[in-house]
């Protein structure tokens, strides 16, 4: 009986680290995107435009225009839960807890991979936080591969950001990502 458990324990992790191996390859890319909320003290409401460009054939992409019309607060942090979707859970508001969430420093050296490489530098910011200004892409693809979330094949998660420094609000966008 134990030989059995283990050999089943065994493959167990045989088969989540073929899945990871998956997931390393994939190529992730944005469904949707929306914002409950952005701080118009910072963010031009008139400018500010994200939008997906839908492509049926290949990876969506996102045009984004931000104008800055002040600095962002240096003590930027993020608040990131992550929970699988399908459709259902789309139209009747259902979510489907996975248990990953964190919280980080947007403007830390630790996180610069995530935050500053993937999501700044293809704007143009040249520092963390960025300065005020004009900030436009048009087709930009972000490479999803190299934010640390858990994809296997079919996968599709809602990404809930909540951005904030201390006592200000900076923005509430919800992301859905499909591997």
């Amino acid at each position: 009986m134990a030989l059995k458990i283990c050999f089943i324990a065994i493959l167990v992790l045989f088969s989540l680290q073929k899945l990871m191996c998956q997931a390393s390859i994939l190529n992730p890319y944005f469904e949707d995107i929306s914002f409950d909320f952005v701080n118009y003290s910072y963010v031009d409401s008139e400018t500010f435009d994200v939008s997906i460009n839908y492509k049926p054939k290949s990876r969506n992409s996102i045009n984004v225009k931000i104008d800055l019309i002040e600095e962002l607060p240096a003590d930027m942090m993020a608040s990131i839960i992550i929970i699988k979707f399908n459709v259902s859970s789309r139209v009747f508001g259902q979510e489907i807890p996975t248990g990953l969430s964190f919280e980080s420093s947007i403007c830390d050296n630790g996180n610069a991979k995530f935050f500053y490489d993937i999501l700044m530098v293809p704007f143009g910011v040249k520092e963390c936080p960025p300065e005020k200004g004009s900030y436009k892409k048009e087709d930009f693809i972000p490479d999803l591969s190299k934010v640390p979330i858990p994809l296997v094949p079919g996968t599709s998660l809602l990404i809930k950001i909540h951005m904030y420094a201390e006592g200000i609000q900076l923005l509430d966008c919800k992301a859905f990502i499909v591997a």
